[in-house]
């Protein structure tokens, strides 16, 4: 065998890993089209088969354009409130209540980013109602409402990465190959429990898997 041939190959071969490893983290979508995920209906956080492309949020989701997710919104009563024009809450149309989702819009005007938080323990009754972690099901409804590690580790597993400020007892933990963001703030009375902590969750679009070139 030559050692262009064996190259030949060897290239052949990672590009063939490539793409087995990209449809594995995608969940096999290609394979098994099942339509959204609605965070509202389906327990998202106890499969692990799917990235942030196919999660919705009160039908909210990814690439989804300005005048798409407006439209979204008033079929639902509610109203998008922005600010800069690139950071929207979604709220009631006073503006009184927000439901724990804020959208970011990118530079081509679509959805880039969705964040889903909980209410502070602090916040009124009415707000903690209202919030839309109230709809989730199973194991996703445990997350947001009594995070823990231990609890993240088991639904997610390891992160890739993750970003410590111990002087403000906030972490950030990176799922880049799902698109999924944990953030994690914990109170400065450490007779707070982990399960009071502020916690968020932000759906991005998944990064492709770097694969590095032959003979490296």
């Amino acid at each position: 065998m030559t050692l262009a041939t064996a190259a030949s190959r060897k290239l052949l071969l990672s590009a063939t890993l490539a793409f087995a490893l990209v449809q594995i983290v995608r969940g096999q979508k290609a394979a098994s089209p099942q339509g959204p995920l609605e965070m509202t209906r389906e327990d998202v956080f106890a499969a692990r088969n799917w990235t942030s492309d196919e999660i919705t949020v009160l039908d909210f989701h990814l690439g989804m354009n300005r005048a798409e997710a407006i439209k979204n919104a008033r079929k639902r009563e509610l109203e998008l409130f922005c600010v800069r024009f690139t950071s929207c809450d979604v709220c009631d149309n006073t503006d009184t209540l927000c439901d724990g989702i804020n959208l970011h819009l990118g530079s081509h005007d679509q959805i880039d980013s969705i964040n889903v938080f909980r209410p502070l323990t602090d916040a009124p009754e009415d707000l903690r109602k209202f919030s839309v972690i109230q709809q989730f099901k199973g194991q996703t409804y445990v997350l947001f409402h009594s995070y823990s590690n231990v609890l993240r580790l088991k639904l997610l597993g390891p992160e890739s990465s993750r970003q410590d400020d111990r002087f403000m007892r906030t972490t950030k933990y990176f799922y880049p190959l799902r698109g999924i963001q944990l953030y994690v703030s914990l109170s400065h009375n450490k007779q707070v429990q982990e399960s009071d902590a502020d916690f968020s969750v932000t759906f991005d679009l998944p990064k492709t898997p770097e694969i590095s070139p032959p003979g490296h």
